[in-house]
């Protein structure tokens, strides 16, 4: 027969007078760019972008999801999160281990330290990367990565409804932008994709693939109004990294899978690829539309500063402009432009995702800066 296994969850005691956010939600689009942001494809992030703040010049640290997502999680730069044991243990030269794996050694992530400061963790959504994650209390994966959106966010008020009277950080992981993702006809019309092809084919469907993702995102937030918790809950929204359509660094030659290095995403580290939107919403979250550089490692330093989580020496990320000094917490970002060094992009960047998850640190370094 079938055996259940559960996994005993011990909270941090809630302090009297606790005024932190009682739900607290990190929603990740899969391949988002960043200037979709009034672009009329994404009306509800749009929305919590006018009600909160929003960052214009966010960087991701990878330009890949394998990349981009520890980083994310954990506020250092992949790098740093023993390295050796992201090879593959086959395939010791080229390979890269899964998140299962990396967030399996030694570091300290996000919903480790919500679960240190009293919050229960959930993950909804549908990557398939993240279908064994050790780090979160609770994990569910919904329906085809090409399709999942729907599914996702069907599942999102039963999840919740698990979790009454607690403190809750949700992760919600919607992979509808992502280039091999599914597009409902229903938002191709009208978009005059008709004729097209190739690469402007993708470009073109990509619009509707965004406005497929900011329904998940729309069903969401009325979830959370529907059950009254719209106002309490703190929600930051961002992408794992971007996306190019020929319009990043116009590099030639080939990358390891024989592919244009300035198309899709992992090839190159373009902007197109690197930036991202970045935009919190909630309790203790200010009112602003900043043009400083940031980065989305500067997330976790941001979120644990606001639910009072443990401190981590050892974060890259700093705190975001908008929630106080940020001294000491971590080394900052700087904006890379298009035309800062493309030859590194040209060398590099078709060799391994993880040297591309590597030279964003290179790049924010003050030599090159003031080079």
């Amino acid at each position: 027969g079938q055996v259940a296994f559960g996994v005993a969850r011990v909270l941090a005691p809630e302090p009297p007078g606790d005024t932190r956010p009682r739900l607290v939600v990190l929603v990740v689009n899969d391949a988002m760019r960043a200037d979709i942001l009034g672009g009329g494809d994404a009306p509800a992030l749009d929305r919590l972008a006018a009600e909160g703040a929003v960052y214009l010049d966010a960087l991701s640290p990878g330009a890949h999801t394998i990349a981009a997502v520890p980083a994310l999680l954990s506020g250092r730069d992949l790098m740093r999160i023993d390295p050796a044991a992201r090879l593959d243990p086959v395939s010791r030269h080229r390979s890269i281990a899964s998140l299962e794996q990396v967030e399996a050694r030694p570091n300290l992530f996000l919903p480790q330290l919500a679960e240190a400061g009293g919050y229960a963790t959930l993950f909804v959504g549908n990557n398939v990367y993240l279908a064994q994650s050790p780090l979160f209390g609770r994990v569910v994966v919904r329906g085809s990565p090409l399709t999942g959106t729907v599914d996702s966010a069907q599942a999102l008020g039963g999840q919740l409804a698990r979790f009454p009277g607690e403190r809750l950080l949700l992760v919600y992981y919607i992979t509808a932008t992502h280039t091999k993702a599914a597009v409902p006809r229903r938002l191709l019309a009208g978009r005059g994709c008709e004729g097209l092809a190739e690469i402007d084919l993708t470009r073109c469907h990509y619009g509707a693939r965004v406005a497929h993702g900011d329904e998940g995102l729309a069903a969401l937030v009325s979830g959370l109004e529907q059950m009254g918790l719209r106002q309490s809950a703190l929600l930051a929204v961002t992408s794992d990294h971007g996306e190019a359509f020929h319009d990043g660094w116009q590099v030639e030659g080939q990358s390891w899978r024989w592919g244009p290095l300035d198309e899709a995403h992992g090839f190159s580290l373009s902007t197109r690829t690197l930036r991202v939107p970045l935009v919190l919403s909630g309790p203790g979250v200010p009112r602003l539309r900043s043009q400083d550089p940031v980065s989305t490692l500067d997330l976790v330093p941001t979120l644990a500063h606001l639910l009072r989580l443990p401190r981590v020496n050892a974060w890259d990320g700093t705190l975001l402009p908008g929630f106080g000094q940020a001294n000491n917490l971590g080394n900052g970002y700087i904006s890379i432009q298009p035309t800062a060094i493309p030859e590194v992009g040209q060398i590099t960047c078709g060799l391994l995702v993880l040297v591309c998850a590597a030279l964003p640190r290179l790049l924010r370094s003050r030599s090159l800066r003031e080079g």
